[in-house]
């Protein structure tokens, strides 16, 4: 799957309907779209998504993002490091259902034990503290496999400001649900109403969902993560409230 081809690159597209739309279409991705495209996918697990960068450095066109990407590995790295280092520090592990639903949560115990808890689950978030007092995190996949690692505050990593524009598949009033979606937006349906570019965000599908309290809400989710709502989802739902 990784950086074999440009085909390939539509393969860290989390929405199967925007990834197969953008092949039908012709739609060309750079080098630069590529290395965006691999820093927002959550299809992708860490160490993927430094084995794609990796390949795409040593593609034609790849080069310019070498400092971006080192930058973003190195942090990676550390912060793998501390979540994986040996010593008395605990562990808070809660693996989350289908809907968005709490299954598990557990603490005290190893990240091996954390990935064994994770297997089955839609996903799983994980924290330890640090030695020097910090907090470390992780959203690990049903596989087990570690996504998306942060440390305490905001990262800025740069990635942002290679968004770029690309056509939707979507017609307003669809129904859609967000594949990658945590807590509320693991279930709700999401109704499209139009996107856009935002620079700095990417581009942005404007959604009507009914919110935890009742609420008709919108707001804005991130276009690469929409999908139309399979058969299978539907009756998910349906027997979800009954």
């Amino acid at each position: 799957m990784l950086g074999r081809s440009m085909t390939d690159w539509f393969e860290y597209i989390d929405s199967e309907d925007v990834r197969e739309h953008l092949k039908a279409v012709g739609f060309h991705l750079s080098p630069r779209d590529a290395v965006y495209l691999a820093a927002v996918s959550r299809r992708l697990s860490v160490a993927e998504r430094h084995k794609a960068w990796a390949e795409i450095m040593r593609g034609p066109g790849g080069c310019g993002f070498e400092r971006l990407v080192s930058a973003a590995v190195e942090r990676d790295e550390a912060l793998l490091a501390e979540l994986s280092a040996p010593g008395p520090h605990a562990f808070r592990c809660v693996c989350y259902g289908e809907d968005g639903e709490t299954i598990a949560t557990r603490r005290g115990i190893s990240l091996a034990e954390c990935v064994s808890l994770a297997r089955g689950a839609r996903y799983t978030e994980i924290s330890r503290r640090t030695p020097g007092g910090g907090h470390v995190y992780g959203l690990l996949d049903g596989a087990g496999r570690v996504t998306r690692l942060a440390g305490d505050g905001p990262v800025e990593d740069g990635f942002e400001k290679l968004a770029f524009e690309f056509p939707s598949p979507f017609t307003e009033g669809e129904t859609l649900r967000d594949v990658c979606g945590e807590g509320i937006f693991a279930r709700a349906e999401l109704k499209f109403l139009g996107c856009r570019f935002e620079p700095g965000l990417g581009m942005l599908a404007d959604v009507e969902y009914v919110d935890a309290l009742g609420r008709t809400t919108r707001s804005g989710q991130l276009l690469l993560r929409l999908e139309r709502r399979n058969e299978e989802s539907q009756t998910r739902e349906t027997e979800s409230r009954t």
